[in-house]
């Protein structure tokens, strides 16, 4: 991975267990609303601020088609695509992410360069600010 910032030594591993299993995982999912995060963060006693800095971890990684659907073609059951999502982002989205296809294409979660100048060069791979940038102009993926 490529980090824009600085640079120093971490230690490795776990540190909040030795067991890692799917099914004690409470966190809420991809097509929950904004508001659902914030009070499970309230309820785990964390500050939105936390949350935030966790959702940018979203900077790096990809999802599947399968998770995004939803946002683009059945937005709370209204059978059109997510209002608050960039036009431009929903049409390259759509082309990856074909409404009758059985593929799970794979999307990257940061749609943006390391700048606004760069829209549409993803940076998936790079540790960056990029992620919120691009949650500002509507062109966060979940």
């Amino acid at each position: 991975m490529q980090s824009k910032g600085g640079w120093y030594s971490v230690q490795t591993g776990r540190r909040d267990g030795s067991v890692s299993l799917a099914k004690n995982v409470n966190l809420p999912g991809p097509s929950t609303q904004w508001r659902i995060p914030l009070q499970y963060s309230t309820a785990k006693e964390l500050v939105p601020k936390t949350w935030f800095t966790f959702l940018g971890g979203h900077t790096v990684g990809v999802t599947h088609c399968s998770f995004i659907k939803n946002r683009l073609y059945n937005f709370n059951n209204t059978q059109s695509t997510d209002p608050t999502m960039q036009t431009e982002l929903a049409v390259s989205l759509k082309l990856k992410c074909p409404h009758t296809s059985t593929i799970h294409n794979r999307v990257d979660l940061d749609q943006g360069g390391s700048s606004l100048a760069i829209v549409g060069e993803p940076t998936s791979k790079i540790v960056d600010n990029s992620f919120y940038k691009q949650i500002v102009i509507c062109r966060g993926v979940l």
